[in-house]
């Protein structure tokens, strides 16, 4: 059912500017005449995270990226950037000082990062930040245990692949003997190798062909950094894993160029922004 919310927005009787409709990697589409037209120029570049959404779900992504409709947020995000914040901020003066800071420059990091918005109630901001200060607090101790040469933070790119230019950003990025190594912070429940999948997995092939142009260095190995117990899942991409990641994101363009937009139900749809306007939805 159709949220009413969706009622009260008016009708259009005009051009919209293209500089007022969202970035989105959609050729423009003319309505007929005498009718309302919307222009949506095709951008110079798509962030991976557009990428993930329409392989989720393509009508998600039209919803989000076409649409823009606006989305409520949630605390889950809110904790999840809070904890990046917290370890860019503090990596940041690791790498200008050259030498690991204390314990007290991470807390310091975390006050200065922490987001507290979308909590439902003051038990849980409470709870997730008392859990985000045990996870840095172990984080740090594994860090003392076994050291690393952090290289770059939060470092973004824009690689092309195919016909389309795609941006994203690496959490981390460290120097080892053998090369360079390449890690994504998770959030959620930790995993273990068996339990991602190539979908996922893409995700940090994409990073290793980044760096091999951003670095002068060969990539050694991809991680998935679970904060919850420090534990992470590494592995590095083949050559046929490369080539079957750049297959995958043509084709994904292709179809978003040509306004491909059917929806893919399924167990995703409990977590969806906009399942309840969506008669598509699988709950």
């Amino acid at each position: 059912k159709p949220s009413p919310f969706l009622s009260s927005f008016p009708t259009p009787t005009s051009t919209i500017p293209s500089t007022q409709v969202q970035e989105s990697f959609v050729p423009p589409i003319q309505i007929g005449e005498g009718e309302a037209t919307m222009v949506v120029d095709i951008p110079s570049s798509i962030s991976y995270t557009q990428l993930e959404s329409y392989r989720t779900c393509p009508l998600q992504y039209k919803f989000a990226h076409v649409f823009r409709i606006p989305i409520v947020g949630r605390y889950q995000m809110s904790y999840g950037k809070s904890l990046h914040a917290a370890l860019e901020q503090f990596f940041r003066q690791w790498i200008e000082n050259a030498i690991m800071p204390e314990r007290s420059v991470l807390e310091q990091a975390l006050k200065d990062t922490w987001i507290d918005a979308w909590y439902p109630n003051r038990r849980a901001h409470d709870e997730h930040r008392a859990t985000t200060e045990r996870v840095l607090a172990a984080y740090y101790l594994l860090l003392k245990k076994e050291p690393v040469t952090p290289l770059a933070v939060e470092k973004t790119f824009s690689i092309r692949l195919g016909n389309a230019i795609i941006r994203g950003s690496i959490d981390r990025v460290d120097r080892t003997p053998e090369g360079l190594h390449l890690i994504d912070y998770k959030t959620g429940s930790p995993k273990t190798k068996a339990q991602i999948v190539r979908a996922q997995k893409d995700q940090l092939y994409l990073y290793q062909l980044a760096a091999s142009k951003l670095f002068d260095e060969p990539v050694a190995r991809l991680s998935f950094c679970y904060l919850e117990d420090t534990s992470c899942v590494s592995f590095l991409g083949t050559p046929k894993d490369l080539d079957t990641l750049q297959t995958s994101i043509e084709s994904m363009m292709a179809s978003v160029q040509s306004r491909s937009f059917d929806p893919t139900p399924g167990r995703h749809c409990q977590s969806c922004d906009f399942a309840e306007i969506c008669e598509f939805r699988e709950l």
